[in-house]
C-alpha cells in the first residue's frame, strides 16, 4: 500500500502551504490533502487581494503555493507577479482547467514551478508537491532556482521593439543593453558590450546583403541567440537564415496574439537553456 509522506524540511519542521482558490472546495480539499501528507497550512484565500494582504504578514513561513489561474475573473499571472514579488523564493504551482501551452509558458517564466490540472488527483498532487520539498530539501534555503536575466542587444530602424520589450519588461525580463539603427552600425559595436545573450533584429524585409550581415554578428558574438523578426515574403532566405546562426524567426504579418506567442515560445527555451542556481 502506498503511503503518501511528504517528510520533513532540513530543519525538521513541517512544509508549510498556502492555497488561493475562489472555489472553496478546492480548498477545503487540497487543505485536507496537504495536512494528510504532513503538511501544514499557513493560510488560504479567495481572491488576488486578500491572498496578498495574508501573504504580506506571512510569507516567510510559506514554502508551497497553490495559485488558481482564474481568480473570480482576475488572471492568476497578475497574482503570481505580485506574489514573486513580496517572497521570489516561495515554490508557486498553478492550477488550471485548460490552460494552453502559451499560457504555462508565460507562467513558467514568470516564476512557477509547475501545473496542476483540474479535475485534481490525489497521485498527481502528491508526485507533484513531494517533488518540490524533495528540490526545496536538496537546496540550501539561502539559494533558489532562478532565470538568468537576459542581456539584450536590440537592432531595430524604429522604436516598436524596444518599446514592446519595455511594456512587457515583466514577462521578458531582460536587460537592454542598447538600441542600434542597423546592422553595420552593430558589427562595429557590438564589442562595446562584452557579454551579449541575445540579439533581436527586426527588418522591414530580409535581403542577401543583411544575411551576409547577421553571418558576421553571428561570428562576432557566438554564443549569443538571434531572433529575426521579418517580413515573410522570401521564406528561402529566412530558412537560410536558420542555418547561419539565427536562433529564431518571426513572421511580421502574424496578428499581435500570434506574435506575442511566438516570442513567448522563443524566450522560453532560451531561458530553459540560461536556466542557474545563484
Amino acid at each position: 500500500m502506498e503511503t503518501y509522506q511528504l517528510g520533513l524540511r532540513s530543519d525538521g519542521k513541517k512544509f508549510n502551504f498556502f492555497i488561493i482558490d475562489d472555489c472553496s472546495y478546492i480548498t477545503y480539499t487540497l487543505s485536507n490533502l496537504f495536512e494528510c501528507f504532513g503538511g501544514k497550512i499557513s493560510g488560504t484565500a479567495t481572491d488576488a487581494l486578500e491572498a496578498i494582504s495574508k501573504l504580506k504578514e506571512c510569507y516567510q513561513s510559506v514554502d508551497i503555493i497553490t495559485l488558481d489561474i482564474r481568480l473570480n475573473k482576475v488572471d492568476g499571472r497578475s497574482v503570481l507577479k505580485e506574489i514573486k514579488n513580496i517572497c521570489p523564493k516561495v515554490k508557486v504551482i498553478m492550477i488550471s482547467a485548460n490552460a494552453t501551452q502559451s499560457v504555462i509558458q508565460n507562467c513558467i517564466l514568470l516564476g512557477a514551478n509547475h501545473f496542476l490540472a483540474k479535475p485534481l488527483q490525489k497521485d498527481e498532487i502528491f508526485k507533484t508537491v513531494k517533488k518540490i520539498c524533495d528540490e526545496i530539501n536538496k537546496t540550501d534555503k539561502t539559494e533558489v532556482r532562478l532565470f538568468k536575466q537576459l542581456n539584450l542587444l536590440i537592432i531595430d530602424q524604429t522604436a516598436e521593439l524596444l518599446n514592446f520589450i519595455k511594456n512587457n519588461h515583466e514577462t521578458f525580463r531582460c536587460k537592454v543593453l542598447e538600441k542600434m539603427k542597423d546592422l553595420k552600425a552593430t558589427i562595429n559595436k557590438i564589442n562595446n558590450h562584452p557579454v551579449v545573450d541575445l540579439i533581436m533584429i527586426n527588418l522591414p524585409e530580409l535581403g542577401n546583403e543583411d544575411l551576409d550581415k547577421i553571418n558576421q554578428i553571428h561570428k562576432i558574438k557566438p554564443f549569443a541567440k538571434i531572433i529575426l523578426i521579418t517580413d515573410s515574403k522570401n521564406p528561402i532566405l529566412a530558412m537560410k537564415a536558420l542555418t547561419q546562426g539565427v536562433y529564431g524567426y518571426i513572421d511580421k504579418q502574424l496578428s499581435d496574439k500570434l506574435f506575442y506567442e511566438e516570442l513567448i515560445n522563443h524566450f522560453f527555451k532560451i531561458y530553459q537553456e540560461a536556466r542557474i542556481s545563484v
